[in-house]
C-alpha cells in the first residue's frame, strides 16, 4: 500500500492490530535508509505493540535490516589498465589512489 494511502486510513480505537501494522509500515518508510534508526524504530514498535503478530515474527525485510552490518572499507581492489593504450589513465588513477592513501595516514 502506498504511504499516502496508509496515512489517509481511519482506524477505529479497537483495531489495535491493524494500527500496529500501519505504524510499522510508517516506521519502515521513514527509516528504511538509515539502519540505525530502523533498528531503534523496530525496537520501539515492538515495545508499543507487544501483542501484534509482527512483534514476535518480523517481516523478512525488517529481519534482514536488523542483521545489517556496514561493509568494511579497510581494503579495496582496484583493477586498472597498466599496459596498452589506456595505461596512461590507469597509472594516473593509481598515482591518485596512492597519494590519497599516503595523505590519509598522516
Amino acid at each position: 500500500m502506498p504511504q499516502d494511502q496508509a496515512n489517509a486510513l481511519v482506524i477505529n480505537a479497537d483495531e489495535n492490530i491493524l494500527q500496529g501494522w500501519l505504524d510499522l509500515q510508517r516506521m519502515w518508510f521513514d527509516n528504511r535508509n538509515d539502519p540505525t534508526l530502523l533498528k531503534a524504530g523496530v525496537k520501539d514498535w515492538q515495545t508499543r505493540y507487544p501483542q501484534n503478530p509482527g512483534a514476535k515474527m518480523l517481516p523478512t525485510a525488517l529481519v534482514n535490516m536488523q542483521n545489517y552490518k556496514p561493509a568494511s572499507i579497510n581494503k579495496i581492489a582496484l583493477f586498472l589498465p597498466l599496459n596498452g593504450q589506456a595505461s596512461i589513465f590507469g597509472r594516473t588513477i593509481q598515482q591518485g589512489f596512492e597519494a590519497a592513501k599516503t595523505a590519509r595516514r598522516r
